[in-house]
């Protein structure tokens, strides 16, 4: 990354977090007084307001969105870009001694420089980078500049080809940015220039709403409530949007800042694997789970961090040591209970030194796989919609539903009412600690009856296995045994997910209090990826631990035994057994829809469908429906890292 970039510039897509988290909390600066309203096509900015200027400020890197870009034309961009800096220096741009930056006004820049056309790619503009900064002065400034080349590129023979590429951008900010200014600006722009894209026959795009499965309640990007307001303009600052999944987490805003503080350091800070390697760990991680919002999001940001473009044709491409990853990549995802030492062992002690990981190198590894696979169930289980601009715009995973979906609402019935009032019911009442208590002097053979029947549900996610053993499968035969677009990123490794059997020869049961996150798994992490412990065990913990002391519109209720029966089936589901929880709480309080949704959540996201969330059992809110799905991922996510770091622990024993 740049030492000392003048700027973070716009987004790649999906829900990517460009900028590096190094700075300390609160960089942001503020106005000391309100911003006056202010036309934004006025040639002077604002003058009344005062600003406090940024005296610390994060480590960023300026990306351009090459995607098919050739190589001269992105040459080309850089350099427009090293021309932009270099004014901006001469302007008083740059930091001085104390650090603070974008602090003075200058002239316009030519309208030659913002507007560059790539072949049939995207506009990039040097002012665009300008946008996102706390100073309204310079928002100003520049978002004039853009919508003065945008009116007269409009009157070029041109105009079609580059608004069709502009103009979802234009949409996007035009209804999802948390800045005022900005967003009346190209709203504004919008309205005047309609009448002549009509003529042009340029299509203005629909902005598809954030989940395909929620319609009311998720917060405007510009909403006036704290904290939400507050993070999405860091997310923009940093990002250049707010994605359609932060905008979902606000529901739940103590766990997104947490969720955002992980999710930043393990992709953007310092650690042992290069940041293009991680992207395409990411990749391979998606594709098991066949999220298309996940892969294509960093697909582009693994080429925007210097990655070489053949790796996206397949892994047929792809370096010896990252191919070594397939088989556990594989299993990991599907099955993570056949994980063994000797499958470390083939990663950390190999013959061959291109195809060798390093111990931190293999648990970054395993911490990026599980977070992206909690990620692709979040996804799937949320129904995320890609922004107006994604260049794969349609709903996040591999299917054929549409962007914006059918309008899902919970079937109030009888039955539904009923099946709320008594779980509230059950947890109103001290008969639950007394089930806790009385499983304390259970026997073993009771716990492990309790856990074995804790499964049993006929809506199974699959039952399929596949196989992990290098064979001849192509890529046509992976595409049709139903891998379609991901069959390049598969491989051989066809494994897919197969219910965990008790009774099974070749595996046991996973008993957490030998090897648990809090005693072991943590210190492990902690030892080969410094810094990254800590974080997901405050994620971990908030999560958890998360309450509202409500179920649908009753105040007051303690719902910790349905949230813990959740985070324990779900455990269940992949094997892993505490031995001191009562397992019959888990039928006592998920019905069989609540398992099917958690389940199909964890183990193939990419089947949810709008019925299987519509009705869940219970009459619930559409975030208490998230927080589900929050406690459901991260609850996976625990799991599989548990089996890895176990597995890299037996091998250091051996």
């Amino acid at each position: 990354c740049t030492a000392k970039p003048v700027c973070c510039v716009s987004w790649i897509g999906g829900p990517n977090r460009l900028a590096i988290m190094s700075a300390p909390p609160g960089i942001l600066s503020s106005p000391a007084q309100p911003i006056p309203d202010t036309d934004f096509l006025s040639s002077s900015p604002p003058s009344s307001t005062q600003w406090t200027p940024l005296s610390t400020r994060t480590s960023v890197e300026f990306f351009i969105d090459q995607g098919n870009t050739p190589d001269d034309m992105r040459h080309q961009m850089l350099s427009s870009l090293d021309d932009s800096t270099q004014l901006d220096r001469s302007h008083g741009y740059e930091d001085d001694a104390t650090g603070d930056f974008l602090r003075s006004s200058g002239d316009e820049q030519p309208i030659q420089t913002i507007l560059n056309s790539s072949r049939n790619e995207d506009v990039v503009s040097a002012s665009w980078m300008h946008l996102f900064t706390p100073d309204e002065r310079t928002r100003h400034k520049h978002l004039v500049t853009i919508v003065k080349a945008l009116r007269q590129e409009l009157a070029q023979a041109s105009a079609p080809t580059v608004f069709r590429q502009l103009l979802p951008r234009i949409v996007r900010l035009a209804h999802e940015c948390p800045f005022q200014d900005i967003k009346k600006g190209f709203q504004d722009f919008i309205v005047q220039a309609r009448s002549e894209l009509d003529k042009r026959k340029v299509q203005i795009p629909e902005v598809p709403r954030p989940s395909r499965f929620f319609r009311e309640g998720i917060l405007p990007v510009d909403t006036n409530k704290e904290p939400q307001a507050s993070i999405f303009k860091e997310i923009f600052l940093q990002t250049g949007r707010v994605n359609h999944l932060d905008r979902v987490l606000a529901w739940h805003p103590t766990y997104q800042e947490s969720f955002l503080r992980t999710y930043n350091y393990i992709l953007r800070a310092d650690g042992p694997l290069p940041h293009h390697m991680r992207n395409y760990i990411g990749i391979l991680s998606a594709a098991r789970f066949k999220c298309t919002y996940l892969v294509k999001q960093q697909e582009e940001e693994f080429l925007m961090n210097g990655g070489d473009p053949c790796w996206l044709e397949g892994i047929d491409n792809i370096p010896p040591k990252l191919q070594s990853l397939l088989e556990v990549n594989a299993i990991l995802a599907h099955q993570p209970w056949l994980i063994k030492a000797s499958h470390v062992a083939k990663l950390l002690r190999g013959d061959d030194p291109f195809t060798r990981w390093t111990t931190a190198e293999l648990v970054q590894a395993f911490v990026l796989m599980a977070g992206f696979r909690a990620l692709a169930g979040l996804v799937g289980g949320l129904g995320i919609n890609p922004e107006v601009d994604f260049k794969h715009h349609r709903d996040g995973f591999s299917s054929t539903s549409s962007p914006n979906g059918e309008t899902v609402y919970d079937i109030s019935s009888e039955d539904v009412t009923q099946n709320t009032q008594q779980i509230i019911d059950k947890l109103k009442k001290a008969l639950m600690a007394s089930a806790m208590e009385d499983d304390c002097v259970s026997t073993a053979e009771e716990r492990r009856a309790r856990f074995v029947e804790a499964e049993e549900t006929s809506a199974a996610s699959g039952t399929v296995s596949g196989t992990v053993t290098p064979g001849g499968s192509s890529v046509q035969k992976l595409v049709h045994e139903g891998w379609g677009e991901f069959a390049k990123y598969i491989g051989n490794y066809t494994l897919q997910h197969q219910d965990f059997d008790v009774k099974a020869k070749d595996y046991q049961i996973f008993h957490i209090h030998e090897y648990s996150w809090q005693e072991q798994g943590y210190e492990l992490v902690q030892r080969y990826y410094t810094g990254s412990a800590e974080l997901l065990d405050e994620e971990f913990t908030t999560i958890f631990e998360l309450t509202y002391n409500k179920f649908n519109d009753q105040q007051g209720i303690d719902t910790a035994p349905f949230r813990r029966s959740v985070w324990y089936y779900v455990h269940r589901i992949f094997g892993a057994i505490h031995d001191d929880y009562d397992y019959s709480l888990v039928n006592n309080l998920l019905n069989r829809r609540m398992k099917a949704y958690v389940k199909k959540m964890v183990c193939k996201p990419e089947d949810i469908v709008a019925s299987d969330v519509s009705n869940l059992g219970y009459h619930l809110q559409p975030a208490e429906k998230c927080h589900i799905a929050l406690l459901a991922t991260e609850a996976r996510k625990q799991a599989e890292l548990l089996y890895g770091l176990h597995a890299v622990m037996k091998l250091m024993q051996s």
